[in-house]
């Protein structure tokens, strides 16, 4: 079985899973669900405050709130940044580097808002409200304060890897500031928006704080261990200064912008530019939230970085490409929830403003990739330039066009600082094999990120849209081989033993039926009689049964080889066979184990269970070993019968004269790695795929190899290990296996564990040793043919040919 369709194997949950066991992607995920649900909970607060206050009123509430934002942010002096940074590595002077933080912005916040409140006619003279009386000017102040620490604490969750809390607490603040703004309409209707958010930022602020000072850091401390490297706040300083000018620039695009546009247009032009800001700002969240994940998972490994920023990218781009759709075509209707009016003047600035959010995925991402690198000076420059040019520009649109003017600044700016970034930087970083640690993540090095020019193809490629479409379809086969399955079984049992299966009514159940890519049927069945778990299998062709009875064979004579002793425990255990009714069936034990597949989601893993892997085959491989030398004969089963099989099936092989002279190379150079060669023969299991290799709970120990299908008595050992590295290399890149293997033939980009692999299994093996290259082409060619016989499925199928054989011939 291919670790392609071992992957097609597994269903959405188990994949869902297996993504979510990342901490990348988790961490990820839980800040952008933080920014989502905030900001779906905030357009319902809009929606309302849209039929509870007037747009006047709106326009100068959403102003004081954007002036708050923006002298926090100002206070924070980017200790966001530095906190996701440090806390990671901060072991026990976590409490200190907090608590410091939150110190130095409460005092800062007081100041820059004093100072804005003092000269406020001058600033923004709209805003004189504020500064009415003394009352309302220290509610503004500390209003101010509790919003500096209000960010920094989701910044030190995120720093703490306990992301999973954000999106609880901002959606009890979004839920509490609906509640009061709703209840300030009546008895506060000037400024009630206001209010309802500096109210609602207690309620955020008390409990969360008291979790992350009593609960969170100490358990982060004493997991850290001792204290070794002190956080040095002049290590700090050096990180976040230059940083901060960076996340000044983009205070002011962000949270001054509705000020400058309020004080240019109007407070009520501001309310329509401010709702449709506030819908599009959520698709920058995305980004952004994606981000600060990097950051922290590459702040002690930043080997990975490459590698993960550009699976970050794809993940990004997909979700934020996919929302943007759905904004660009449903902005008129959206915007119509809040009212007639804000339809008709937001509806073209809120589609500027969606599609440029899909460039800012490049700018947010380089940032990021920056920040991880400290590489500030970068950071500086990226949003220092995107500042200038919306403000600018901004500026001066905004007296022509009116709002919309800020939605073609935005997206203008946008593209030009995105079309940059790649074209001097990300470009290179991400085809460059030193710069993405191809020692560490060796098994991607050589799958490079594709040309800008064919992004866009890709991208297509990346939304499995055949997945997609064949989802219903494989939910109806599961569901009709399920009734298959209920319908024969109780026939069929009656040639079981009585000790293996009790047929009565009650006492089993189809636990699952698994996808296979014939018209094979396998099915878990649970029992109460015999075995907890059985798998039955109903073969549907010839070619089926044949193989289902090569296994049976494969598998009595495994067994009653005494030379193999207690290995013999990782083989399945048949329990029953024959035909009723005309159908014919097979009954083993279940081996109730893990696939090796659910055990390398980082290289440390990946090594590890790969090993082990290696080991357990390794030992079939030495017992059954026999030293034979390579002559006509062998050559035959191993090359020329296997190449007249591909010849023979599909004629543009042997149309083509370049295809001929690949395979005649082929041949060729197999011959002259092989003939006249004293090796190794064995029996191996010619299937040694993830999916097929069960282990233990934690991974430490496998436990079974399951179908034997393919296995073979006389057959080159390595060619098993060969063919456990191509397919777990086409599960992790989702690749097949024809790309697979070109690549490695372009490249020879074997990682280290690998080849000591390879070479302590020769070691281990009596006769002359066979280069990796000749393994490797021997191992394409084997699997290829097994496919060939296994099915018909790929008969005619020329984006399989093409894939996995002529893209083979294409490099020989």
């Amino acid at each position: 079985m291919s670790a392609q369709t071992e992957y097609r194997q597994r269903t959405i949950f188990e994949r869902v899973a297996d993504h979510l066991r990342t901490p990348l992607f988790r961490n990820g995920y839980a800040l952008t669900l933080s920014s989502l649900s905030t900001s779906g909970i905030g357009v319902l607060y809009w929606i309302i405050a849209a039929h509870k206050y007037s747009a006047y009123a709106i326009g100068l509430n959403s102003a004081a709130l954007s002036a708050m934002m923006f002298l926090a942010g100002v206070a924070e002096l980017n200790l966001m940044s530095a906190l996701i940074r440090f806390i990671p590595v901060a072991r026990g002077s976590t409490t200190r580097l907090v608590a410091l933080s939150y110190l130095v912005s409460l005092a800062v916040g007081a100041l820059t808002s004093f100072v804005f409140l003092k000269w406020i006619s001058f600033w923004s003279p709209t805003l004189e409200f504020l500064a009415a009386d003394k009352n309302m000017s220290l509610w503004f102040i500390i209003s101010t304060m509790l919003w500096c620490i209000f960010v920094l604490q989701d910044s030190v969750l995120t720093g703490l890897k306990k992301a999973t809390w954000v999106p609880v607490e901002n959606v009890v603040f979004s839920l509490t500031k609906i509640a009061l703004m709703i209840a300030f309409a009546i008895t506060i209707p000037a400024i009630g928006i206001f209010a309802s958010w500096s109210f609602a930022l207690i309620v955020a602020v008390l409990p969360t704080n008291y979790f992350i000072f009593r609960l969170l850091i100490p358990v982060h401390e004493r997991e850290s261990g001792e204290v070794t490297d002190k956080i040095d706040s002049r290590q700090v300083v050096r990180f976040a200064a230059p940083d901060y000018l960076g996340a000044l620039s983009w205070l002011i695009v962000t949270n001054l912008l509705p000020v400058v546009v309020a004080n240019v247009a109007s407070a009520t032009a501001n309310a329509y530019f401010y709702l449709a800001w506030t819908i599009a700002n959520t698709l920058y969240l995305i980004s952004s939230s994606m981000g600060s994940s990097l950051v922290v998972e590459t702040a002690k490994e930043q080997v990975k970085l490459a590698h993960y920023s550009l699976r970050i990218f794809w993940d990004v781009a997909l979700l934020v490409g996919f929302a943007s759709l759905i904004l660009v075509a449903g902005a008129p209707f959206i915007l119509e929830v809040f009212g007639r009016d804000y339809s008709l003047q937001g509806t073209l600035l809120l589609r500027l403003l969606t599609l440029s959010a899909i460039p800012f995925v490049i700018n947010s991402l380089f940032v990021s990739i920056a920040r991880a690198q400290k590489r500030m000076r970068a950071v500086v420059y990226t949003l220092g330039s995107l500042c200038i040019l919306v403000m600018s520009s901004s500026y001066v649109l905004l007296r022509t066009l009116g709002i919309v003017g800020v939605g073609v600044s935005w997206l203008a700016s946008q593209s030009i600082i995105a079309g940059v970034i790649y074209f001097t930087q990300l470009r290179e970083f991400w085809s460059n094999d030193v710069a993405a640690g191809v020692e560490e993540v060796a098994y991607f090095r050589n799958q490079r990120p594709p040309e800008f020019s064919i992004y866009a193809f890709n991208l297509v490629v990346k939304l499995h849209l055949m997945r997609i479409l064949k989802f219903p379809t494989r939910a109806w086969v599961r569901y009709r081989r399920r009734n298959q399955v209920v319908a024969v079984l109780p026939e069929i049992a009656k040639e079981f033993p009585p000790a293996i299966f009790d047929h009565s009514e009650g006492h089993w159940m189809v636990r699952r039926i698994v996808h296979t890519e014939t018209n094979k049927t396998v099915a878990f069945i649970e029992t109460k009689g015999g075995p907890s778990l059985i798998v039955i299998k109903l073969p549907d062709s010839a070619k089926d049964t044949e193989s289902q009875r090569r296994q049976r064979d494969t598998l009595q004579f495994l067994q009653n080889d005494n030379r193999l002793g207690q290995w013999r425990k990782l083989l399945p255990t048949i329990v029953a066979e024959g035909s009723s009714n005309g159908q014919s069936f097979f009954a083993e034990q279940a081996i109730e184990g893990k696939p090796l597949r659910r055990f390398y989601r980082n290289p440390k893993e990946y090594e590890r269970v790969v090993d082990i892997a290696a080991r357990e085959i390794s030992y079939l491989h030495q017992k059954t070993a026999n030293c034979v030398v390579v002559n006509s004969q062998i050559l035959r089963n191993w090359i020329y019968r296997p190449v007249d099989e591909v010849l023979h099936f599909d004629a543009r092989i042997t149309s083509n004269n370049y295809y001929q002279d690949a395979i005649d190379h082929l041949v060729l150079n197999l011959e002259a790695s092989l003939a006249g060669k004293e090796v190794c023969s064995s029996w191996i299991h010619g299937d040694y795929a993830p999916s097929n290799i069960l282990l233990n709970a934690s991974g430490s120990k496998v436990i079974g190899i399951v179908d034997w299908d393919q296995a073979h008595p006389d057959d080159l050992p390595l060619l098993d290990l060969m063919h456990l590295f191509i397919s777990v290399r086409m599960d992790m890149t989702q690749q097949e296996m024809g790309h697979v293997v070109s690549n490695l033939l372009k490249t020879s980009g074997w990682t280290n564990t690998e080849l000591n692999l390879l070479r302590n299994a020769q070691a281990s093996l009596p006769g002359d040793s066979i280069d990796a290259q000749a393994l490797l082409l021997l191992g394409w060619l084997h699997h290829i043919t097994a496919n060939i016989k296994k099915t018909s499925r790929f008969d005619h199928n020329y984006r399989w040919i093409s894939e996995n054989i002529l893209a083979v011939l294409k490099v020989l």
